[in-house]
């Protein structure tokens, strides 16, 4: 089923189109990921779906429904979690009442709670979270001084607290060390492996991408490349002239 679709959607700045007329769709528990050199628009495209940008035309359907005209906090509410490239914490906040503030939001609670008194079901659900993210550890420490791979797990442990259908990853693995990414990429993998959610992830490491995607989507310059499995996408001659340069040619 699908759950998420963007319909020949454009969006341009001063006269520049950076999306013209692209159309993809997220099915329930899939795993798309959304590749591309630097300037193509992937960032804006995943801005569009997230509500962080309107479109100037065609229509972007959740659950069959339009929600061109919604608001980012909208659509947040209705199930659509994003990440960004850069980090949104609470830095002066512990790791656990981040992931508390987010599990109040879901459940609209009054913001005051968070430094008071904390009720056993937000309790209850933000230890799970941090149990299952892997950051028990770092429950009590300031946000500000996590590591950037906790900080990083950190943010996708809030995006989880609101509970969404469909997660648009940008980049989750931006800024992490060669030991920090293997843990982010278990941890999407296994987000993946519960059927629960939509994904689409933007990410520049060509590895992970093959690992973990059901489907990929090539955009460049704007407009969408080509779409398919992992394997029909990496031997398209177009994507090999246009972005990957080669390096995987010929892969089955």
């Amino acid at each position: 089923m699908t759950i998420l679709e963007a319909i020949e959607i454009s969006i341009g700045y001063r006269g520049h189109q950076v999306i013209e007329n692209a159309s993809l769709k997220l099915d329930q528990g899939q795993f798309v990921s959304l590749i591309g050199p630097n300037g193509a628009g992937k960032t804006t495209l995943l801005n569009a779906l997230g509500g962080q940008l309107r479109i100037q035309t065609g229509d972007i359907q959740f659950e069959g429904k339009s929600i061109a005209n919604w608001s980012a906090d909208r659509r947040a509410r209705a199930g659509i979690g994003r990440s960004f490239q850069a980090v949104h914490l609470f830095p002066n906040l512990t790791t656990e009442q981040n992931i508390q503030l987010a599990v109040q939001a879901k459940r609209r609670l009054r913001l005051h709670h968070l430094l008071g008194k904390v009720d056993q079901e937000v309790t209850a659900a933000t230890r799970q979270i941090l149990n299952e993210i892997g950051l028990l550890h770092v429950a009590r420490v300031a946000a500000k001084a996590l590591s950037h791979g906790d900080k990083r797990k950190l943010e996708l442990a809030m995006l989880l607290s609101l509970q969404p259908r469909v997660l648009l990853l940008d980049e989750p693995t931006a800024g992490m060390s060669m030991t920090e990414t293997p843990m982010m990429l278990k941890l999407i993998a296994q987000l993946k492996a519960t059927g629960h959610y939509a994904i689409l992830l933007v990410e520049h490491k060509i590895d992970m991408v093959m690992q973990l995607s059901d489907r990929i989507v090539v955009l460049h310059q704007g407009h969408i490349l080509a779409q398919g499995t992992p394997s029909e996408v990496m031997n398209d001659q177009e994507v090999t002239n246009a972005y990957l340069g080669g390096h995987y040619e010929g892969i089955t």
